[in-house]
């Protein structure tokens, strides 16, 4: 975590004004909790998303019938 934090500091170097406070408050590990996490919320849905379609699809052809 060292080594990212490191990387964080060259990417975004706290130049001092607005710039610097909103710059300091957003790290590259909050990015990095973010992106997971909607990584993982992106997988759940689109389980749910075949699991619910599969069923719909049985349903609909046993209506059919």
């Amino acid at each position: 975590m060292k080594m990212i934090n490191k990387i964080s500091d060259f990417i975004f170097p706290v130049t001092g004004g607005a710039t610097g406070g909103v710059l300091g408050v957003i790290t590259l590990d909050e990015i990095l909790h973010l992106a997971v996490s909607a990584v993982i919320f992106a997988i759940i849905g689109a389980v749910i998303g075949a699991v619910v379609g599969y069923y719909m699809n049985k349903l609909l052809k046993k209506m059919d019938k």
